[in-house]
């Protein structure tokens, strides 16, 4: 048996006691953080492409941020008449609505994984 198929063997069996504990199981953080180890084990093992395909994901994330972004209200202009002093925080909650159709903590969150999954990976390469 390679070492792949032992990681391969490992990650079916933290999946398969995932599957069976219950949401609020205090053991399922340490057994997702193990699943992610064994899956960027068996990437790197197999000569996969885990960091191409991390920052290509991560490119597309922030681009999704900067488009998003580009929907935002202007808060700079001040309204149309330059003095609207409720215009500020409307413009404000108009952007908080345009965040929360988006999803936009949903793709924080993410962007803020894949930097940890990537800081991570790039630790465990320099350390061999």
């Amino acid at each position: 048996m390679t070492a792949l198929d032992g990681v391969v063997r490992e990650l079916a069996e933290v999946a398969l006691e995932l599957d069976r504990l219950p949401s609020e199981d205090s053991r399922r953080p340490n057994l997702e953080e193990r699943r992610r180890e064994l899956k960027d084990e068996a990437a790197r093992l197999s000569g996969g492409t885990l960091v191409a395909e991390l920052r290509r994901e991560l490119a597309t994330l922030e681009a999704q941020r900067e488009q998003l972004e580009g929907r935002h209200v202007d808060m700079s202009g001040g309204g149309f008449l330059g003095g609207d002093a409720g215009f500020s925080s409307d413009a404000q909650r108009l952007n908080r609505r345009i965040d929360e159709a988006a999803g936009r903590e949903a793709l924080e969150a993410r962007i803020t994984e894949l930097h940890s999954r990537l800081e991570r990976l790039k630790a465990r390469n320099a350390g061999e």
